[in-house]
């Protein structure tokens, strides 16, 4: 147990003596190669000359006489005492203050490397500290544009929160006598009726009937049209909001559209009256809620109330089954023939076919049950008329018969019916 501790005790002293050693000549190489030194070496040597020099007048037997030579062999003597002694020792003195330069030059060179490494990381912490206040300048920028927002959006508010209650006001008194807007889709129904014809036929005459009636009722309309025009136009052309709010505000408007109301809006757009707004109303769909079966036209097929249900639910297959495979058809990645049949009740199969033009078969079994109490044909003419208006009336184009055909096979125990329509 001692013998370790003996161990430790001689390393403490091997170091404690190293350490006094190196402390020793680090304080004897600071006195030797020091100024203080330097200069106190010159002190001395000036003084050993000056004692020289007056050793050497005084005993040097000089006799100061004026017209005497001097003795140039002491002289030279006294001068090689002093370039041999304190000419070296001058010598001696220039190499330690030339160490003594150089080691406080390369101090120096330490503080300034110091310096400049302070300097570097005060460079440093301001450059964080910009870069800090560039994200708060940033920041505070966002909160301001996010601020400037707001109060757009809530000017905007006010704007179409007024515009809407304007528009409220003025339909409530247009109703305050009679339902105004119903008594004008009662009126018009009545007109067509009166005229009779083919589902073209009567379309058109929809629409001049409705040319008719909105002269006729012009100083309500115009001002009815007009309010639903600037609130559709505000949203539309509002900078502050994006599509998804635009969307929203929309969806208000059309909200507050009854079905008679968009009957009346959907002959206005097909008259030369509703062509401005037209590509508004057909991007954000305000029709959508305007059901096929309440269009003028379709009144000829008088289907019974309460056949109404299932005709609105075979009329919605039928129509999700044709846009859905006209989008396939148009898709140029997709350009395969596409094919999709459905059940639309018992013993009743309708098929569409899409390539180069649409068509649509109808396939009937003789067991199959008409809906509606339709006998075959009235059933297949009222599809081919729902989808004439999916194809031309809902799209406000023209409908060219020129391109329609319709065939009927018999088949065994199926009757088939085929109407085939162009895409282009």
């Amino acid at each position: 147990m001692k013998q370790p501790s003996l161990i430790r005790n001689l390393e403490h002293k091997l170091m404690t003596s190293k350490k006094k050693k190196n402390a020793f000549l680090k304080y004897v190489k600071g006195f030797i190669f020091s100024e203080d030194t330097a200069t106190y070496t010159l002190s001395v040597c000036l003084v050993i000359v000056f004692v020289a020099v007056i050793l050497y007048l005084v005993k040097g037997s000089f006799e100061l006489n004026v017209n005497d030579v001097l003795d140039e062999e002491k002289i030279g003597q006294f001068g090689d005492f002093i370039g041999g002694f304190i000419g070296s020792i001058f010598s001696l003195l220039g190499v330690i203050l030339f160490y003594v330069a150089l080691t406080e030059q390369r101090k120096d060179f330490a503080r300034n490397q110091t310096a400049l490494k302070l300097q570097l990381q005060a460079f440093q912490q301001q450059v964080k500290e910009f870069e800090a206040q560039k994200i708060e300048l940033s920041e505070t920028r966002k909160i301001y544009e996010q601020q400037n927002k707001t109060m757009k959006v809530q000017q905007f508010d006010s704007n179409f929160y007024s515009l809407l209650n304007v528009f409220r006001q003025q339909r409530d008194d247009f109703n305050k006598k009679r339902i105004f807007f119903r008594d004008l889709c009662v009126e018009l129904k009545n007109r067509v009726n009166s005229d009779g014809g083919s589902f073209v036929k009567r379309f058109e005459n929809s629409c001049f009937h409705y040319v008719a009636l909105y002269h006729e009722n012009q100083e309500k309309l115009s001002l009815y049209f007009m309010s639903v025009y600037r609130l559709v136009k505000i949203i539309n052309t509002s900078e502050n909001l994006t599509e998804l709010e635009k969307e929203s505000y929309h969806k208000i408007v059309r909200s507050l559209l009854s079905k008679e109301e968009l009957l009346l809006l959907y002959y206005n757009y097909q008259s030369a009256f509703g062509k401005k707004p037209l590509p508004i109303i057909l991007k954000h769909d305000y029709l959508k809620h305007l059901s096929i079966l309440d269009k003028v036209e379709f009144s000829q097929f008088d289907i019974s109330k309460k056949y109404t249900v299932h005709a609105n639910e075979i009329v919605a297959r039928l129509c999700e089954l044709a846009r859905r495979n006209l989008v396939d058809a148009m898709d140029l990645e997709n350009m395969s023939e596409t094919r999709e049949e459905i059940t639309l009740s018992k013993g009743i199969i309708a098929g569409v076919y899409v390539d180069v033009d649409f068509v649509f078969k109808l396939y009937v079994n003789d067991e199959g049950k008409i809906p509606f109490d339709f006998d075959e044909d009235k059933f297949m003419l009222f599809l081919s008329c729902v989808l004439l208006d999916i194809f031309y009336h809902s799209k406000f184009r023209k409908v060219d018969l020129s391109k329609q055909s319709k065939s009927k096979v018999r088949l065994g125990s199926q009757t088939i019916h085929v109407v085939k329509l162009s895409i282009n």
